[in-house]
């Protein structure tokens, strides 16, 4: 892929990512969804593990880098307190950690619905919060290559 084709903020992610991840350029495309602006790049993995609802994905779309697996996403902004090459640093290592299974997806599902979800890192208890404890029936975590897949009943 061609960086030329993207746009200034994705220029600048992309260099990023590709600076620690060489490997994932081919994985890199220039979003073709109407819905975001020109020269969007998009990353897309597909699926480490055949349990996944989804790949990894990256996205920097508005100014911001979203990062995303199975059920979870990620927003990585430049703020007052946290710079635009910070918030590159940060999506960065997300991403390496999820492909090296040290994030993993957890999500808490009512029945069918999933009523939340969150990263945690292997070995932390994925009970849901209070708020969404009540009648969550099915915890279900889910790791890039499926070491730490796990379904439980409530």
């Amino acid at each position: 892929m061609s960086l030329e084709s993207l746009n200034e903020f994705s220029k600048r992610f992309a260099k990023k990512l590709l600076e620690s991840h060489p490997d994932l350029e081919a994985f890199c495309s220039v979003d073709q969804n109407s819905k975001v602006e020109a020269g969007t790049l998009l990353l897309r993995i597909p699926p480490g593990s055949n349990n996944l609802c989804d790949g990894l994905w990256a996205s920097t779309h508005d100014g911001e880098v979203i990062v995303g697996f199975d059920t979870h996403h990620a927003h990585f902004k430049a703020t007052r307190a946290h710079s635009e090459e910070d918030s590159f640093v940060d999506a960065v290592e997300h991403i390496g950690n999820i492909l090296s299974e040290k994030i993993l997806a957890v999500a808490w599902y009512r029945g069918d619905r999933c009523r939340g979800g969150m990263p945690m890192s292997p070995g932390e208890n994925p009970s849901p919060p209070r708020i969404l404890g009540i009648g969550v029936n099915r915890i279900r975590v889910r790791s890039w290559n499926g070491t730490y897949d796990e379904d439980r009943q409530r």
